[in-house]
């Protein structure tokens, strides 16, 4: 004979109730298990009478274990299962780096070598963001002049300079340089920078990429490849409308940085709240499934489920009455109907 067993996982000081808790009968072969659903509910059908155990676990609290409870043939088995919350209370730790600025990241310079860092371009007097400027403050290392950052370093030429770009070796890091010159008069390593903090201090970023290039001093042809590179080096993401083809050189019609740790490392506490949101659903998702830009609404994934992403008073006025949409808020804990925790996508990655 068998019966079923039903109930719901609440939090016992707030008494809300867990979606997506882990319920298993233990002691049956196979185990059989199954999770909350979004009203903290769960249920098990076809049981076999007698004395059962049940285990549930939840993400932040403690295991509840019910042992030999008595399933009887007449009714049901309900059961309100009530979960502490764990707290952990822990040492504070501090991570500290130490770099040896005589060492050098090239493995074949065995003497004068020297470091530095991005910040460190930022701080000495004319260096403007630029490395090769940088350098020039270094005792045996000699500038041109202010209208370009060709070095001499021990009297040797400037021709004879490898710039070598994440283990790649490059003719040159500079815009408007001439054949066989390592120098130039604006460095593209400093427009870089200026292009991803632009980024990252905007609203969602929807591009001119006419004004950007300007902005950044950068001809159009050689933006767009430049943020095909980005992309592929996964410093951002690209998003198309779903309704035209993506070349090498289309325009994208938003960008994003590739997640939100970048977006706090460039912006600090300028970052847009809504950026990050947007970044955040995007950076998950995109791992597993095909995300476009879809007319309305902010994310069509797989061109079949679209995705408006906002706070936790956000309203689904921009996806009335559109098939398979719903609405990803942030600040909240539990969904309902097409109201999805904007949390519960970090699960994905």
């Amino acid at each position: 004979m068998t019966q079923t067993i039903r109930g719901t996982v609440m939090d016992r000081q707030s008494r809300i109730s867990l979606p997506g808790a882990t319920v298993l009968l233990v002691h049956t072969d196979p185990v059989r298990g199954t999770s909350s659903g979004p009203s903290g509910n769960f249920r098990f059908e076809s049981v076999e009478v007698g004395r059962v155990s049940i285990r549930v676990s939840y993400v932040g609290y403690y295991d509840v274990i019910l042992n030999n409870i008595n399933l009887q043939a007449g009714k049901e088995l309900v059961l309100n299962i009530y979960m502490d919350e764990m707290v952990l209370s822990v040492d504070e730790v501090s991570v500290r780096y130490t770099a040896d600025k005589t060492s050098s990241l090239n493995t074949m310079a065995s003497v004068s070598a020297r470091g530095f860092t991005v910040e460190e371009t930022e701080r000495y007097a004319g260096s403007r963001n630029d490395p090769a400027r940088m350098a020039a403050n270094f005792a045996g290392v000699v500038g041109a002049d202010d209208s370009r950052n060709d070095i001499i370093i021990r009297g040797n030429s400037p021709l004879g300079l490898v710039w070598r770009l994440e283990g790649v070796d490059i003719p040159s890091p500079n815009h408007w340089g001439m054949t066989g010159n390592t120098g130039g008069p604006v460095s593209m390593l400093n427009n870089t920078k200026r292009l991803l903090y632009t980024i990252a201090t905007s609203v969602p970023f929807m591009p001119n990429i006419s004004r950007l290039s300007n902005r950044i001093e950068v001809s159009r042809p050689y933006l767009i490849k430049a943020l095909n590179i980005l992309e592929k080096s996964q410093l951002i993401k690209q998003l198309h409308r779903s309704n035209k083809g993506i070349s090498y050189l289309s325009k994208p019609d938003k960008i994003y940085l590739n997640n939100t740790n970048l977006i706090y490392t460039l912006a600090g506490a300028n970052a847009e709240k809504g950026n990050l949101r947007e970044t955040f659903f995007l950076n998950q998702v995109s791992a597993r499934y095909d995300v476009k830009l879809p007319p309305e609404g902010d994310f069509y994934v797989e061109e079949k489920f679209l995705f408006e992403i906002g706070g936790k008073n956000k309203t689904a006025k921009q996806l009335y009455n559109r098939e398979n949409s719903f609405l990803v808020k942030d600040n909240i804990e539990i969904g309902a109907e097409r109201s999805v925790p904007l949390w519960m996508f970090g699960f994905l990655y």
